[in-house]
């Protein structure tokens, strides 16, 4: 997931080439949990069937682990290293001058003293917009294995691909977190039709 500041990809690789590969790195990822969350064999011959969570549930827990998976690491490691460079920089600077390069210090503080509550707000609306795409992605997935419709493992990949490619679009700050809430909300009801879809048994 990107946010409304833009993508960020590796050296010598295009913003889209690099998400793309986001898209298709995540969606492999999630494939690979849809197959291992396949029908479990009988406790013993004869015993009750275990069609294992290739189901509406299953998505929605596996979607949900997927995103805040992704919001710890992305979020959540971001604001523990913020909160340890406020504390270091509230014990005066002479103790970041020696860990930081001469000029880092003072770029390093303004980006800290820019900081807004709309900023703020900003970021915390991507990240439940990308909760809500994940969700989304990990029915198309999940429907592929259990339906046997492969055609969805590529179209979430597209999707993906399309979601991440609204912050290439340049449109600012807000305008890309509102269109991106928008797009993660038709997401959100397809999710929550899906159930219709998923086999009430997955024995395949």
């Amino acid at each position: 997931m990107v946010s409304g500041a833009g993508p960020v990809s590796p050296p010598g690789v295009g913003p889209g080439a690099g998400l793309f590969t986001a898209g298709l790195f995540e969606e492999s990822a999630r494939l690979g949990g849809a197959a291992l969350l396949g029908p479990v064999s009988r406790p013993f011959p004869g015993g009750p069937p275990r069609p294992g969570h290739r189901t509406w549930k299953g998505a929605l827990s596996f979607g949900l682990g997927h995103a805040f998976c992704e919001l710890i690491l992305l979020a959540g490691m971001t604001h523990v290293n913020n909160l340890l460079f406020c504390v270091l920089l509230g014990m005066g600077e002479e103790t970041l001058s020696g860990l930081l390069p001469a000029g880092q210090l003072d770029t390093l503080t303004a980006q800290f003293a820019a900081v807004t509550p709309l900023g703020i707000a900003a970021g915390l609306l991507e990240r439940f917009s990308a909760v809500l795409f994940h969700l989304f992605a990990t029915s198309l997935v999940f429907l592929a294995v259990a339906r046997r419709k492969w055609l969805l493992f590529p179209a979430a990949i597209l999707c993906h691909t399309l979601f991440n490619c609204v912050a290439l679009l340049g449109l600012g700050l807000w305008p890309t977190e509102l269109l991106l809430f928008a797009l993660a909300l038709v997401c959100a009801a397809l999710f929550w039709r899906s159930r219709r879809w998923f086999p009430q048994s997955t024995a395949a």
